[in-house]
């Protein structure tokens, strides 16, 4: 697994408007097409996924399972999101 989300990454919400996060961890999605897109997930987004993972463990394959490609196909972000819960 080369995709990570790491919580340290957290990025301040610059221009922040009223009932915006504060934060927002940042990722990068990359389409099978090689098209890419910056993504950001407020905590509240990664604890969702987190949870979805938890309640859901026969959907979530192991880390050794994924090849390089299919993180690619998945985006970094989503690949992350189901490995947080391992």
């Amino acid at each position: 697994m080369k995709s990570v989300i790491h919580e340290s990454d957290l990025v301040q919400n610059a221009g922040r408007r009223f009932g915006s996060a504060t934060a927002y961890h940042p990722a990068r999605y990359v389409r099978t097409d090689g098209t890419d897109a910056g993504l950001l997930f407020t905590t509240v987004e990664i604890d969702v996924a987190a949870r979805r993972a938890e309640a859901n463990p026969e959907d979530v394959p192991s880390p050794s399972y994924w090849p390089g490609w299919v993180v690619g196909a998945l985006g970094a972000s989503l690949a992350y999101l189901l490995l947080a819960v391992l």
